[in-house]
């Protein structure tokens, strides 16, 4: 995008007529508001080299940070010192950061050498803003620091307030439950600190923070809670819009879509999280939401997202409107002037399923013009009929690729000519007078042929003791995963299941010093968690709520690439110790009474811990002080139960003792049940009661704790061996061929070994994607024979 000293046109010009409620007829309402002029001032590391020249950007969250910024040109008298001058409206949230031009745009980096999202920045009055850029990605800067902390609260209740989000120069993290936040490494100097609720909840807050060398800078403070109204949405589209279309509105909270985080595709909102506006017989389209008062909303109206198919100006650049949120309730009239970026006609897909489409499945559509972006969900014409119309932005879209997929699950549910996560699909030329239709038929959907597997029949006995038959989602599981989960919940209920665990995680990093914590757009927040505790309840199911941690490379990488020094290890269990306790508080303030801690990505912390590779982790001496100091905090907090997850290990000896202190043990099993490459399930069914009589009873005789045995099998061929004698271990993807049968007739070797054992508590099938049934290599049993075979035996077990 071209540089320019232009303010948005919103910033030029900014009046919205409304209409408010009221008992007579309504009257027109106009938005007017100051501006106020700011000066952003930012030090740089060390002076530019001579062809290069310091950027400016306002972002734009909605189309997308990556996709839609706003750039101004900053000048200099001493080449160090870079400022600009700008009028900005009172009370907006201004997202920004700085980049440089040259041979290339280099966007700014923080500390550690990781780009920067975007700066934050509340527009109250006329004002300087002062920053400080760390680095432009040469490695970690070499510059002092300093720590920030601090209690976020409401005003009124001085009840803690969890998932706020801080930026403090450029950094970003967000309060853990207990309304506790922390930066470890930030730059010296005076900055600006900017906390906003996710869901604008709360009034956004600002203040200056001082961060001084090797000190904590304190910084607690209350938010005010905003004052809910009702805002309804309603507007004129063009008249070439499709009749077929699902409108959204989308928005910069996350109730809208966003999720403060970047995405595959350049943005930051998922399509099918943002709510859709229903049809008025009028013409027009509207919706009602219940908004905060006070925010600065960002928004636009999409048939897509915010880059596919979202509305444009008269001149047909991409449009984010602006409204802060009044104090009452208001209508707003709006119009869609067009879909369309250029003159270039639309482009028609009608897309054919196979009949055995699930009927509660939907078929998105993928575009890649140099990457594929985030899955459009399609619109419904009947039945195995589809149809999604494209507008815009067709300026990059020649030559460019699509494909199809399931539940926008690409890259996992294709269709089965172009599967896989970086398949080549389909190329799209582009006609430039005349509208394109493209007609499809998907004659079969990756992972959804049929399939024969008989299941042996097994003598159930009447005093067993399985009390917990559990289905453990998938740690990766995000928010757009949920766009299926009703249906999903469906499907276990189906099953014979009667718990439901789920495992939220926070994003960690090798480096110690860097930040933790949530990231929405990858990690499931508060608001997701609610809903599907909601839900569970709704269907009669107990929830068990089990934290992993997410981390940003590969898990083996993660430990192997780590210092595990000292001081490593404590400031890691410091971090993950916030990241239980964070959980506990969730699970006491909502009634969720069973938290499950440890478990096999955290092994490497375990007393005499192993990395992936074998070798020791080299854990401190005081490590099972640390987890038992944990525990003891837990309970401290959490008035529920408490379960430790293990992973298998034949010698019971070396289980660690504080695990005396839990309530039960779930045990994660994936070891190996037979050296054959072809084992029959009798084979399977002896290996395994072996085990369960020599080995894993003594982890119960030992701690006279109850266990739940947690099954986690991959769906690939050697996965009754873990592979061994492979080339590969049997997650690594595609490193084997897919074979449900096998993880079939493991699922039935534990079942009927397990359901004769009295000392057993539950049975858990780990891992389960929610999101969409598909014979992949994954350990979920979705849409595979085990997923019948756990069904037969969960629906006979009394």
């Amino acid at each position: 995008m071209k540089i320019t000293n232009k303010l948005f046109s919103f910033l030029i010009v900014f009046s919205i007529t409304i209409l408010s409620f009221s008992c007579s007829a309504p009257k027109k309402y106009s938005q007017k508001l100051s501006f106020a002029e700011t000066v952003f001032e930012v030090l740089l590391p060390s002076p530019l080299a001579a062809d290069e020249q310091l950027i400016l950007e306002i972002l734009d969250e909605v189309t997308g940070i990556a996709l839609n910024p706003e750039r101004f040109k900053m000048s200099t008298s001493d080449g160090i010192v870079y400022s600009a001058r700008l009028p900005l409206l009172e009370e907006s949230v201004i997202r920004y950061r700085y980049v440089k031009s040259g041979e290339n745009i280099i966007i700014e980096k923080d500390i550690f050498g990781d780009q920067i999202h975007y700066r934050l920045v509340r527009i109250r009055n006329a004002s300087k803003i002062k920053d400080y850029l760390a680095n432009w990605g040469e490695g970690a800067g070499q510059v002092k620091s300093g720590e920030l902390s601090g209690y976020i609260y409401d005003n009124k209740t001085e009840s803690p307030l969890g998932e706020i989000l801080v930026v403090v120069n450029g950094m970003q993290t967000y309060t853990s439950n207990n309304g506790y936040y922390k930066f470890e490494s930030l730059p010296l100097g005076e900055f600006h600190l900017t906390a906003l609720h996710i869901n604008g909840e709360y009034e956004p807050f600002q203040q200056n923070a001082v961060i001084a060398e090797n000190s904590i800078t304190p910084a607690s403070f209350g938010m005010d809670p905003a004052k809910l109204v009702n805002v309804t949405f309603s507007v004129t589209l063009p008249v070439d819009t499709n009749n077929n279309a699902v409108i959204r509105l989308l928005g910069n909270i996350y109730s809208l879509g966003n999720t403060f985080s970047d995405l595959s595709n350049g943005g930051s909102v998922f399509a099918n999280r943002a709510p859709i506006l229903q049809p008025q017989g009028d013409g027009k389209f509207s919706i009602t939401q219940k908004l905060p008062s006070g925010t600065d909303l960002r928004y636009k109206y999409s048939m897509g997202d915010g880059f596919i198919n979202a509305e444009h100006d008269s001149k047909n650049e991409f449009i984010s409107r602006q409204l802060i949120v009044p104090s009452e309730d208001i209508t707003i009239e709006d119009e869609v002037i067009t879909w369309a970026s250029k003159k270039t006609a639309a482009i028609v897909f009608n897309v054919s399923v196979p009949e055995s489409t699930p009927a509660s499945d939907f078929v998105s559509i993928q575009l890649n013009p140099y990457m594929w972006l985030e899955p459009i969900p399609m619109w419904k014409l009947g039945k195995n009929q589809w149809t999604y119309t494209l507008y815009s932005p067709l300026e990059y879209f020649e030559n460019s690729q699509y494909r199809f997929c399931r539940n926008n699950q690409c890259g996992l549910a294709d269709d089965d000519m172009t599967k896989g996560a970086n398949a080549p699909g389909y190329q799209l030329g582009l006609l430039e007078e005349r509208s394109l239709t493209i007609n499809y038929q998907i004659n079969n959907w990756f992972g959804l042929q049929p399939d024969e597997y008989t299941i042996q029949p097994a003598n159930f006995p009447a005093d067993n003791s399985i009390q917990v038959k559990g289905i453990l989602l998938e740690s990766s599981l995000n928010s757009k995963g949920l766009s299926n989960f009703e249906n999903s919940l469906v499907n276990i209920g189906v099953s014979g299941a009667n718990w439901l665990f789920l495992s939220p995680s926070w994003s960690f990093q090798a480096n110690v010093n860097q930040t933790i914590g949530l990231n929405p757009g990858k990690n499931l927040v508060a608001n997701d968690l609610v809903e599907i505790k909601d839900k569970t309840g709704e269907a009669g199911m107990g929830l068990a709520i089990y934290p992993q941690i997410k981390t940003n490379v590969p898990l083996n990488n993660y430990w192997t690439s780590s210092d595990l020094s000292f001081n490593w290890w404590q400031r890691w269990f410091d971090q993950y110790e916030r990241f239980i306790l964070n959980y506990a508080d969730f699970c006491e303030s909502h009634g969720i009474r069973t938290l499950i801690i440890g478990g096999s990505k955290v092994s490497a912390a375990f007393p005499g811990g192993i990395l992936p590779n074998g070798n020791p982790s080299n854990v401190p001496y005081n490590i099972p002080d640390r987890w038992s100091l944990l525990l003891e905090k837990i309970r401290s907090r959490f008035s529920g139960q408490i379960g430790f997850a293990l992973p298998y290990s034949p010698d019971a000896s070396g289980y660690p003792p504080f695990i005396s202190s839990v309530d039960f043990l779930l045990l994660e099993f994936d070891t190996s049940l037979s050296t054959s490459t072809n084992p029959t399930v009798e084979d399977l069914t002896e290996n395994f009661n072996s085990l369960l009589d020599n080995n894993i009873n003594k982890l119960y005789a030992a701690y006279q704790k109850p266990v739940i045995l947690g099954i986690n099998y991959f769906s690939v061929d050697g996965t009754a061996s873990a592979c061994n004698g492979t080339n590969s271990n049997c997650s690594v993807p595609d490193a084997n061929p897919i074979d449900v049968s096998e993880q079939a007739d493991v699922y039935q070797a534990i079942l009927k070994s397990s359901i004769a054992k009295t000392w057993l508590l539950g049975i858990v099938s780990m891992d389960y994607n929610p999101s969409v049934s598909v014979k992949d290599a994954s350990a979920s049993i979705n849409g595979k024979p085990a997923f019948k075979v756990l069904t037969y035996y969960f629906n006979n077990l009394n």
